[in-house]
């Protein structure tokens, strides 16, 4: 088994020995620096054993091996054949292959790698490796990613690497956390439980639970009534609201949302013509009125949501905005047509006063229970009904 602290003394040691003009970098629980010739050998190693156990088929154990008079790590294959953990060598990458599940997974490793090599070139300098009074906290590849120099007693973050992803899909970005603490020396493991997805599309799913329960308690009376009434069964312009099988097609519900569109839009047009023409009486006023009422009715809003890239910044809180807004409009559709063609509708309210009487008539004839004075609707009102 490779020991770890054992390694890290030999490589202080040969550390020791290197010359001040030759390029090094930092890597997380080894102290001092590692010269740029071993640092794929490391930093392979580190994406390695820090990679998903759910990408690994299995793990290769490490033992500690020589390279040009420095220790590296290795990955032993069997008892005789060993490899490092070198994402360049052909050798190295075809055995570290067949521990991953799929060639994503080998791929991701392989991106791990050239992220720290690249961290190494491009990002560490002489400069930002070295502890400095402003900055105690210096440069360092943690594994996964690449993080600069840092005050004392502050946390650090850093848009979460793929790497803590378990998921083969893009993700809603995240940030992960590292401390620099009071003393000048960073925590070596890097905050990346704030990385879990699962809790944010959790609340996703449970709001949009939420809002579809909602919807469906409060349309359902609405379906109840439009089924109950003979008048209502038979009316094509209700038929239209029932949530039929046809709807469930995206094809579809956006062809009749863009044709919705348009129609409001014509509908608005003729109404502003007539406005700019001096034409105000009440009737136009109220016309208009109802019809920017029914840009809910008509579904034109969801048209703003159709696509997800509407909201410009792709982390998670910018796209729970989206997704919030989205479950609400869609879910609470039925809500709106259950409201306008429902419950403030007089037709609908006319019907179910009479059933209602209707109701009262017959337990005060069958049971004589009466509830006060009930007008017969079948009886031609005259002066003494109403007395």
């Amino acid at each position: 088994m490779f020991c770890l602290r054992v390694i890290a003394c030999v490589l202080l040691f040969i550390i020791a020995r290197v010359s001040g003009g030759e390029k090094s970098c930092r890597v997380r629980d080894i102290p001092g620096l590692i010269p740029r010739e071993i640092w794929e050998f490391w930093t392979g190693y580190y994406c390695y054993n820090y990679s998903n156990n759910y990408r690994l088929l299995f793990k290769y154990n490490a033992t500690g091996g020589h390279y040009n008079g420095s220790t590296i790590p290795l990955a032993m294959i069997n008892p005789t054949t060993v490899v490092p953990f070198d994402y360049r060598n052909s050798t190295s990458r075809s055995y570290i292959r067949k521990s991953f599940k799929t060639d994503h997974f080998f791929q991701m490793w392989v991106d791990c790698c050239e992220e720290a090599v690249d961290c190494c070139d491009n990002f560490m300098t002489s400069a930002n490796t070295q502890p400095t009074p402003e900055h105690p906290c210096p440069a360092i590849w943690d594994g996964w990613s690449c993080w600069g120099p840092a005050k004392a007693n502050t946390v650090e973050k850093m848009k979460c690497s793929t790497q803590a992803y378990s998921t083969d899909s893009d993700v809603c970005e995240l940030m992960s956390e590292k401390t620099c603490f009071a003393n000048g020396t960073w925590n070596q493991k890097t905050d990346y439980e704030v990385c879990a997805v699962a809790p944010v599309l959790r609340s996703r799913h449970t709001f949009n639970v939420i809002v579809l329960a909602v919807a469906t308690v409060l349309s359902f009376p609405a379906v109840a009534i439009f089924f109950s009434f003979r008048s209502f069964r038979n009316n094509l312009r209700l038929i239209f609201h029932r949530n039929l099988l046809l709807w469930i097609p995206d094809g579809f519900r956006i062809a009749i949302l863009a044709i919705n569109f348009l129609l409001l839009f014509d509908i608005i047009r003729v109404m502003a013509l007539k406005l700019k023409r001096g034409n105000t009486s009440q009737q136009t006023k109220a016309t208009l009125r109802a019809t920017l009422f029914l840009i809910p009715l008509f579904g034109v809003h969801i048209i703003f949501i159709t696509n997800r890239n509407i909201v410009p910044s792709h982390t998670c809180q910018a796209e729970d905005i989206y997704y919030y807004l989205s479950y609400v409009m869609e879910g609470l559709q039925g809500v709106m047509v259950a409201i306008l063609f429902c419950y403030i509708n007089a037709e609908v309210r006319g019907e179910l006063k009479n059933a209602y009487r209707k109701f009262l008539l017959a337990l005060e004839s069958r049971f004589g229970i009466t509830f006060g004075k009930v007008r017969d609707i079948h009886r031609r009102p005259t002066a003494a009904t109403y007395c």
